[in-house]
């Protein structure tokens, strides 16, 4: 309701009486919109506008209270006041149903100039524009909305790919990254055996490249020193070009010195790769500066661009150093963790920083995952264990009051390293993990970051927070603009439910415009893309979703699930999007099929846990 001043007032008088004095509203009510109700007050009168509308005082303007186009991702999640959208529609959907609805009475909906309140439209185009008008009929005022429908591209499955001999409890596919182009893709098999069962979980990765459109395996890589439960391939990464990859193994054994001792129990390594004219050959084993038992050191891996630069989180380091370049050797914050920075000069690779928190704190797990941007310049961290009860960035770094909410940290290089940023989820809370997974966008100004442990339950994009869904999970975006860090986005599945795991994994592409997150524990039969969401009868089977970046905000594009999905395959527990934003794949690193190679018998489930991985690639419309 708006006040206003009254109009028409003052005495009135007639010959042979007088008559009474005319209110402010008893002339043209007051001056108000004819569907508006005009309360008098003294000299002055107040316009109330009916429900479902707004006013300035004296009109008043219809709004529509309700907005749905099926089926399809409304970006952003519908408000009255909020008057474009953008609604993405899955590739195998030509036919949308458009709904409006308005409380406002007397109000008419018009959708593309027709008087109605739902209409199906056929969308052939990558693109229709919608224009849903909502007027009053007694004043012919309106307030007009509009949809962009754009189709997604057409994604197919193009590669089930297994190592060359699988075997039982394998692991293949817990980890997985691709490359720029999308053509060269390496997957990790922390439990490998090694030819034989020579080496009982020492680990491999597999190397697998697509020419013309089918991909083809290429190599197994296996570590100099391979050592019984090393894990090697617990973490991979992948250059641009793809010509080098880094391997992590976090229970490797020994103290760094160059031999193949045991004398530092579970400390870790990194593996390089690069490959020439004659394959693929190990060039570096990379080990921290100050070598600690139990460390972890590679448990999470991230390489730059040109391959010259790698990051390897330790999120078991136990030093109480806060910073950069602190005391490695203080043993006093168990689990507190720790990021190693190596760079290579020439052929030599060498520590460039020592990374730790701003506020080190014991079992943060800082380290837990980590990436790089392009250049190698912006690096972040997730440390799933940080306990701030901050909801805000770089807020309350010393309040623990909340175990494992998570956080993630920014650090970027000028002249030496710095922290950047500390990042929080606007709804933090005790047992998010925010910071599980974390990706950044190749100029650096954009980071995603995954929170497994999130329990709201609402789905689509930026939505309340109910903590109705237990473990359902989240995925957050953040932008860097003129320096200052800000939360764009929090994404969750269009299917969140209790216990999905959604943001185990996410992986932006090069510009930031594409992300892929992965929810190892989501339930639905579906099979492929875009399949019905609604079963949840095989636990644990997992799946991905691909969002998109539009200018009305972030919009869920494919919904993607295993083209053979099996209880307990934690399909996307793994996932990497291509820089360029066209192919992707995902890990499923319990999966059971005995096949090997490339397209064999998905069908087969007599090797559990061997593991799979699953490449797909978006088509031209």
């Amino acid at each position: 309701m708006c006040q206003g001043t009254g109009g028409g007032g003052g005495t009135g008088g007639g010959g042979g009486g007088g008559g009474g004095a005319v209110g402010p509203c008893d002339v043209d009510n007051g001056g108000c919109d004819a569907v508006a109700t005009c309360t008098p007050s003294g000299s002055t009168r107040a316009c109330a506008c009916p429900a479902g509308s707004e006013g300035d005082g004296l009109t008043c303007s219809p709004r529509l209270s309700a907005l749905t186009v099926t089926p399809a991702s409304l970006a952003p999640l519908f408000s009255p006041g909020v008057t474009s959208y953008v609604a993405s529609v899955p590739y195998s959907q030509t036919l949308v149903t458009v709904t409006a609805a308005t409380a406002a009475p007397g109000a008419t909906l018009l959708i593309d100039g027709q008087p109605m309140s739902s209409r199906m439209i056929p969308l052939a185009a990558p693109t229709r524009p919608v224009a849903i008008t909502v007027r009053f009929d007694a004043t012919q005022r309106s307030t007009p909305y509009s949809v962009l429908l754009t189709r997604a591209r057409r994604t197919v499955q193009q590669g089930y790919l297994k190592a060359e001999v699988p075997a039982m409890g394998d692991g293949f596919g817990s980890s997985v990254a691709m490359s720029r182009d999308g053509n060269t893709l390496v997957v990790g098999a922390p439990s490998d055996d090694g030819p034989g069962g020579a080496v009982s979980n020492g680990g491999a990765a597999f190397v697998f490249l697509r020419i013309a459109g089918t991909w083809t395996f290429v190599t197994a890589l296996r570590a100099s020193n391979a050592g019984a439960e090393d894990g090697f391939g617990t973490s991979v990464a992948i250059s641009a070009d793809g010509q080098t990859i880094a391997v992590g193994a976090p229970k490797e054994d020994s103290d760094g010195t160059g031999g193949g001792n045991d004398a530092r129990p579970d400390s870790g390594a990194v593996y390089v790769f690069r490959r020439d004219a004659g394959g693929w050959s190990q060039e570096a084993l990379l080990k921290a500066a100050v070598v600690g038992s139990g460390d972890g050191f590679g448990a999470s891996v991230a390489l730059s661009g040109d391959g010259a630069v790698i990051a390897a989180g330790g999120p078991d380091e136990d030093s109480a150093a806060r910073g950069l370049d602190g005391d490695a050797t203080d043993e006093t914050a168990t689990s507190a963790g720790a990021v190693w920075v190596l760079a290579k000069s020439g052929s030599a690779w060498a520590q460039q920083a020592y990374v730790k928190a701003s506020n080190t704190g014991a079992q943060d797990r800082f380290g837990a995952a980590v990436a790089l941007n392009d250049d190698g310049t912006a690096l972040v961290v997730g440390a799933t264990g940080e306990a701030s009860n901050a909801r805000t960035i770089d807020g309350a770094p010393e309040d623990d009051s909340a175990p494992n909410a998570g956080a993630a940290y920014v650090f970027r290089k000028g002249a030496a390293w710095a922290q950047e940023a500390r990042l929080k989820a606007s709804n933090s809370g005790a047992g998010d993990v925010f910071g599980a997974s974390v990706s950044v966008s190749g100029d650096g100004q954009r980071v995603a970051a995954g929170a497994w442990g999130e329990d709201s339950g609402r789905v689509g994009i930026n939505g309340p927070d109910d903590e109705a869904a237990d473990l359902s999970g989240a995925a957050y975006v953040f932008v860097r603009e003129s320096g200052t860090w800000r939360q764009d986005a929090r994404l969750k599945a269009s299917n969140a439910d209790p216990g999905d795991r959604f943001g185990q994994a996410v992986s932006f592409s090069r510009d930031g415009a594409g992300l892929l997150v992965g929810a190892q524990a989501e339930a639905s039969n579906a099979l492929g893309l875009d399949g019905d969401q609604s079963m949840n009868n095989v636990l644990s089977a997992g799946a991905a979703y691909l969002f998109g970046r539009t200018t009305a905000g972030w919009v869920q594009e494919v919904y993607v699930k295993a083209s053979n999905t099996g209880v307990a395959d934690t399909f996307g527990k793994s996932v990497s999007l291509a820089g360029d934003g066209v192919s992707f794949v995902c890990g499923a690193p319990a999966e059971a099929s005995n096949a090997g190679g490339v397209n064999g018998n998905q069908a087969d489930d007599s090797a559990p846990g061997a593991g799979a991985a699953y490449a797909f690639t978006r088509l031209p419309l």
